[in-house]
């Protein structure tokens, strides 16, 4: 039994406050808890269980787990990465968020970054703890070290862990575990840790911290003795965490370090976040998957998938020198015609041998972007952003973004073999020469009205400019044309804030208001600056994690690493297909008395018409 637990001794209560927590919550809740830690919470008062009857309940439990592996479903998953994966997916049971718990694989040959990790044993508190035998295929196992290479780690090592509880995936596991020294110090540095868990856990309501003891692992072990932990430091020494994910990868941890009073100081409560944007692209990638078996609506196309770059490298040398063409293949044929949407997913990962993602990511955020050439040389002033993005610092990224009002320049752009041309960049501010691997997928499908796009029309020209008395001087007037077989328009706007004057910090941090009146009925949209970490707390919508910046602060309309918020609003009944409509065009700041706040606006705004 013991192999299996490895979170608390055993015949050991855990005294903690005003609330004393059995070994039976412990226990069961690591056994039962299966995919999230949902089951229910063991009552304070419950009978205390027998070696014996545990014993039956793990071999129950593993009894389960064969079944379910016997009737895994065939096919091969994809992963979060994009790659085929090396496992079957079980059809039963569901995880915690309505996934398919992943089957156990075999290791990789060598341990390392984004490779397998095979089984492992670790000393704890508890004696042995085995990895595959506590694996469920829906946890994140996030290992914590005390890592004497690391900057700062005493005072990492010391700040507060309820956040850790809080705001974290329940399909999470925490390993406290130390890096070298004697075993003496690991001892007490284990207990110490665990009675400072204990007393964060008892601070919350019983239903809310019962899942979380049997989630929390205290080594006595050198973190060195698990091979893919060493593997991991051999390339990062100085690593404060790293995440072996729910489909058994290992991943670097990166900063855990905020910007606070004093400079930068380190937290533990940073590790969290990994597994939430984990679980963030992992739903995203079976979301993806259910759309291409879910069967057309009647006179509709079935979805189509387009991989025009895979693991492509490219280098940005600065916004205002000229970006080499690259070539992406499309089905021809008319076949693009039939759709009336265009999702893009976008990776963009660091290349060179291994990690940290520091040694090969740019490590400034950049304002990264797809441009569709609509000449030979792709020129500047004759090209078209296709999608726009934020680079995280020094770190990979995914951008999936919504380019529905490319689709009628994609077509007009693509030659007899269905080639279109175009040029990438990882951040067009000219702070320095990054290299990127991309890895891009089109995703065609249908438009809710069965519609589709037939052309745009602009409002505001693809540009950055002065938020200042002329801003809107020099963008009037203003006057849309709607084509006579139009039967749907879409204001779609892309604006982001960019650049700091004055006392407000405009226009990054800063919250602002665009309205579009047309025809004389107004549409504005607020792109609001929020409560301070807003950018963290958005690791579930895409968000990086953890980047070696002050990537947690909100900004406007946008954070590093994620996309820029777009603005759509359905604008078909203020206009009369075939006569023109004047649009006039205000903005200003919300919640602050000036009418403008300085700094940047990079934007694009366009009307887009369907038939």
């Amino acid at each position: 039994m013991a192999a299996v637990v490895g979170s608390v001794s055993k015949n050991t209560w855990l005294n903690g406050g005003s609330r004393r927590v059995p070994l039976l919550a412990w226990l069961l809740g690591g056994l039962l808890a299966g995919c999230g830690g949902s089951s229910p919470a063991a009552s304070p008062a419950a009978a205390p269980l027998t070696d014996a009857a545990a014993d039956q309940l793990a071999a129950d439990d593993a009894a389960g787990t064969d079944a379910a592996a016997a009737s895994a479903a065939d096919g091969q998953p994809v992963d979060a990465d994009g790659a085929i994966g090396d496992s079957q997916i079980a059809a039963t049971p569901k995880c915690f968020d309505g996934l398919e718990p992943w089957i156990w694989s075999e290791p990789a040959a060598t341990q390392g970054y984004d490779k397998v990790v095979g089984d492992f044993t670790a000393e704890t508190l508890d004696g042995p703890l085995s990895y595959q035998q506590l694996w469920d295929g829906c946890d994140h196992w996030v290992v914590i070290l005390y890592n004497p290479t690391a900057q700062n780690v005493d005072s990492y090592w010391k700040t507060p862990l309820l956040p850790l509880f809080k705001d974290a995936a329940p399909n999470t596991r925490y390993l406290f575990a130390t890096v070298g020294t004697t075993p003496a110090l690991r001892q007490a540095r284990a207990e110490a840790m665990q009675t400072r868990v204990i007393e964060a856990l008892n601070t919350l309501p019983t239903e809310q911290a019962n899942p979380w003891f049997p989630r929390c692992h205290f080594l006595t072990s050198d973190a060195k003795a698990i091979p893919a932990v060493a593997a991991g430091l051999a390339v990062a020494p100085w690593e404060s965490f790293m995440t072996i994910d729910r489909h058994q990868r290992l991943r670097e941890g990166w900063s855990v370090s905020v910007l606070e009073s004093g400079g930068w100081q380190p937290r533990i409560e940073q590790v969290r976040f990994w597994a939430r944007y984990f679980n963030w692209s992992y739903a995203l990638d079976a979301a993806q998957a259910k759309e291409l078996t879910v069967p057309a609506k009647a006179g509709q196309p079935a979805p189509l998938v387009a991989r025009v770059a895979d693991g492509v490298e490219y280098k940005s040398v600065g916004w205002s020198a000229n970006h080499a063409p690259y070539e992406w293949q499309l089905p021809v044929g008319g076949t693009l015609k039939q759709y009336g949407k265009l999702t893009v997913d976008l990776r963009a990962d660091c290349p060179g041998a291994g990690h940290p993602f520091v040694k090969t990511c740019g490590e400034w955020d950049t304002v990264g972007g797809v441009w569709l050439c609509t000449d030979a040389a792709c020129t500047p002033e004759k090209r078209r952003r296709f999608v726009k993005w934020i680079t995280p610092y020094s770190s990979p990224g995914r951008f999936v973004m919504d380019a529905t009002a490319e689709l009628p320049h994609l077509l007009a752009a693509q030659d007899a073999q269905g080639k279109v041309r175009v040029t990438l960049a990882g951040g067009d501010n000219n702070v320095g020469p990054y290299t990127y691997r991309y890895t891009i997928d089109l995703r065609f499908g249908s438009d809710p009205d069965g519609l589709h796009p037939i052309a745009t029309e602009t409002l505001v020209s693809e540009g950055n400019r002065g938020w200042d008395a002329n801003y809107h001087k020099d963008l009037a007037p203003m006057a849309l044309h709607p084509p006579a077989k139009a039967k749907k328009a879409l204001l779609v706007a892309r604006i982001s804030g960019h650049g700091m004057a004055g006392t407000t910090n405009c226009a990054e941090f800063c919250s602002f208001r665009h309205t579009f009146a047309i025809a004389g009925k107004p549409f504005f949209h607020d792109f609001i600056t929020e409560q301070a970490w807003r950018c963290a707390e958005m690791v579930d919508q895409g968000v990086t994690p953890n980047q070696g910046g002050t990537w947690v602060f909100d900004r406007s309309s946008w954070c590093p690493g994620g996309v820029t918020e777009e603005w759509q609003v359905d604008v078909t009944a203020a206009l009369q297909p075939g006569k023109e409509a004047l649009v006039e065009h205000t903005s200003e700041l919300v919640k602050l008395p000036s009418q403008f706040g300085g700094g940047n606006m990079d934007e694009r705004v366009e009307v887009l018409y369907f038939e």
